[in-house]
């Protein structure tokens, strides 16, 4: 499966025993090509951080994936292929990057690779035997408000 385009262009995966077997598994889970392919490219792309800061990805702690989200975050270099953003990744885009960090780590837990997830993971509505209002992700939604024209 990892001969046809485009995973010959992700090369952080196809040197990752692990995570060539999870993009593997998504593969074989039948979800939808789409899906497995930006799943791919947002595993290549945060084992790429992994391997430019010398990071072990699988004993890797909070503390690298919160220099992840702040590399996410941060202006986008013209060498990595940005037009120019201030800003770096939307919101949305981060919390892809993200959700495709935990559930990769999922599975190392679930294979006894690791024994914890180091991607906090959010919770809706009431929590600790009922009470408070969940517990926020590492990264909050956020929402644009309608623009509205101003009156002349």
């Amino acid at each position: 499966m990892l001969s046809e385009p485009p995973w010959h262009a992700l090369s952080n995966i196809c040197n990752d025993t692990h995570a060539r077997a999870w993009v593997s598994l998504q593969a074989d889970l039948l979800r939808a090509p789409n899906t497995v392919i930006a799943y791919a490219r947002g595993l290549d792309h945060y084992l790429g951080f992994c391997r430019r800061g010398g990071i072990d990805v699988t004993s890797a702690g909070r503390a690298q994936i919160a220099g992840y989200v702040r590399e996410l975050v941060q202006p986008l270099s013209s060498a990595e292929g940005a037009t120019g953003s201030a800003t770096g990744l939307a919101n949305a885009s981060i919390r892809h990057r993200l959700t495709v960090v935990r559930l990769f780590y999922d599975h190392l837990v679930e294979e006894g690779v690791r024994t914890t997830n180091p991607v906090a993971r959010g919770r809706r509505g009431a929590v600790y035997g009922g009470w408070g209002f969940g517990e926020r992700g590492l990264i909050p939604v956020q929402r644009k408000l309608p623009w509205i024209p101003e009156e002349t």
